[in-house]
């Protein structure tokens, strides 16, 4: 039996929390399972996992040809767009993956936000690609909680919209995280579609041996004796703010409003994009010893670790927030999405291993 997981990808590490809690709970329900996840992106870790990676674009191409939906050009362009980046594996891949689909049971979708206009038609179109065709070959196919909409599409609107609810009506089940895209899914008919909590706020524990071939390490990072916050903000929000310059200028209140408290500050980034916005608040502070960037990339359990070292956090990834949840780690948040108030309306306070903990959400 054979499992993929489409959607996943290790470039953050909410996406990295998602995908590796994702397969541990496979390798629970289906031990005898070869797992297998997709993503475009430069894959470095084959060795570390007992997975398998495969290439996004050449799975669409290869599910498509076994659904017999030609492909040739396609095929050929992708290959011409991978040796571009270099990504010489998926160079024609296509015919190697399919002996393997004919094994495929089951093919999962774990994409924290895929399915909206906001992204390219191309984006839109290659998420609806793998689920169609996966259905098209009689593969099982379930959409994991992620967000959906809204659909303002400018290129063929109507066609557009008549594709996702065709596409997403045949599949097993479709996951929508917050109320916003359930709404928006089910008034364009879409009868299949379930409210859920995100997965990894869900999940009550993994065993990484399961997927991993060596025991993982976590590097211990000294943060002081129960004096020190963390700010992990988030480089989108600075892209969707109405004024980036105020909400610099608002992270540079908060560390001096921490620091006057006889606080130390650590800058985390969740995300290799958000290393310059750390750097960008440290520059602000370049006299002060008591704030601190953390450089080291940490995985993201090991930022799980971490995170309970602090009194409490400020953060603006997603997943760091769910994180320090499921931590019990004091929490303010400053989010620009509709997944961000929805994870905060569920209540003020939060009650978790006996005792309570604050939440606080500021949209920008």
């Amino acid at each position: 039996m054979k499992i993929i997981v489409v959607g996943g990808n290790c470039t953050n590490k909410g996406a990295q929390a998602l995908l590796l809690i994702t397969m541990c709970e496979l390798k629970k329900k289906y031990p005898n399972a070869e797992l297998y996840f997709d993503s475009q992106d430069n894959f470095r870790d084959n060795d570390k996992y007992f997975f398998k990676h495969i290439d996004r674009r050449a799975l669409r191409n290869a599910l498509a040809i076994k659904a017999k939906k030609g492909q040739a050009g396609r095929v050929l362009k992708d290959a011409v767009w991978a040796a571009r980046d270099h990504r010489w594996y998926a160079c024609f891949a296509e015919f190697g993956y399919l002996k393997m689909l004919n094994d495929v049971e089951m093919i999962i979708d774990i994409s924290g936000y895929n399915l909206a206009s906001k992204f390219s038609d191309d984006h839109n179109r290659l998420f609806l690609d793998i689920i169609e065709y996966s259905l098209d070959c009689g593969i099982r196919t379930i959409i994991m909680p992620q967000s959906f909409g809204p659909f303002d599409y400018k290129n063929d609107r109507e066609g557009m919209l008549a594709r996702i609810t065709s596409v997403l009506n045949r599949a097993d089940v479709v996951y929508a995280r917050e109320p916003g895209g359930y709404e928006a899914l089910t008034n364009l008919g879409v009868k299949n579609v379930k409210l859920s909590d995100d997965l990894v706020l869900l999940s009550e524990g993994y065993d990484l041996t399961k997927v991993c071939t060596e025991k993982e390490e976590v590097t211990e990072i000294a943060t002081g004796e129960n004096g020190s916050i963390a700010i992990v903000p988030n480089e989108k929000v600075f892209v969707n703010s109405a004024d980036a310059k105020q909400l610099m200028k608002t992270y540079e209140e908060i560390v001096n409003h921490a620091l006057e408290s006889g606080n130390k500050v650590f800058l985390i980034y969740h995300s290799n994009e958000d290393l310059a916005i750390c750097r960008n608040i440290k520059k602000l502070f370049d006299d002060k010893k008591d704030v601190q960037i953390i450089e080291k990339e940490l995985a993201f359990y090991e930022y799980e670790a971490l995170v309970t070292k602090f009194k409490y956090i400020i953060a603006s990834r997603y997943h760091s927030i769910v994180i320090a949840y499921r931590q019990a780690v004091p929490c303010i948040g400053i989010g620009w999405a509709e997944k961000y108030e929805y994870l905060f309306s569920v209540g003020n306070f939060w009650f978790c291993n006996g005792s309570y903990y604050f939440i606080i959400f500021c949209s920008v």
